[in-house]
């Protein structure tokens, strides 16, 4: 991040107005570092200086934002931080419809992936409704975000009907969706050992390595 803003910086100087591209890649890099903030701040730039927006600075803006939440919180100002979060992500959603852009199914998967690490279980299922409604097709991501999203809420019986279905659906190949499905049989007062036991053997036939 640090070099990003040298980056900036130096253009500010050299009096080079930097354009859409370029900022999206500045709130790509603010994601890996998990800072949904400063994403946050590049984002409100793009749109004061009347720079065109479309899906990928929008897409870029919710991942930094799934990537800034946490699967556990400590503390509870923590939490209320990330349900701001949450409440900001369904409202640049709302924006970028409202403009008449499509959101392309990583977009959709990251405000899934915000819903459930807030515990919001039936708002995840409801961005899956969305998606559905807007013939967005789900890929493996969004049903491992579901899976994660039903683990985090400890409903290790949704979780697992939704590992069966992205079976179904030929999503087998996956190593992250048999992860998942196995930390959902190790939920705290209902493990699961047989049915761990099970998808790992699953696993196996499939031909995928642990």
């Amino acid at each position: 991040l640090d070099s990003a803003l040298e980056v900036m910086d130096l253009l500010d100087k050299l009096r080079v107005k930097p354009d859409t591209k370029l900022l999206t890649t500045h709130i790509k890099v603010c994601k890996s570092v998990g800072n949904a903030d400063k994403a946050f701040k590049v984002f409100n730039d793009i749109k004061s200086n009347n720079l065109p927006l479309d899906g990928h600075v929008y897409g870029a803006l919710l991942a930094a934002f799934a990537e800034a939440m946490h699967r556990e919180l400590s503390v509870v100002h923590e939490r209320k931080e990330q349900y701001v979060l949450l409440e900001r992500a369904f409202q640049i959603v709302d924006e970028a419809e409202v403009s008449g852009l499509h959101l392309e199914a990583a977009a959709w998967n990251s405000l899934l992936t915000c819903a459930g690490r807030c515990g919001q279980l039936k708002r995840a299922f409801e961005v899956l409704d969305k998606m559905q409604e807007r013939r967005v097709s789900p890929d493996v991501q969004t049903y491992g975000a579901l899976i994660e999203a039903c683990v985090l809420s400890k409903r290790q019986d949704l979780a697992l009907r939704i590992f069966n279905k992205t079976l179904q659906e030929g999503f087998t190949g996956h190593v992250e969706i048999y992860t998942q499905a196995v930390s959902a049989c190790k939920t705290p007062g209902a493990v699961n050992l047989p049915r761990a036991l099970d998808i790992y053997s699953i696993m196996q036939r499939n031909g995928v390595e642990p």
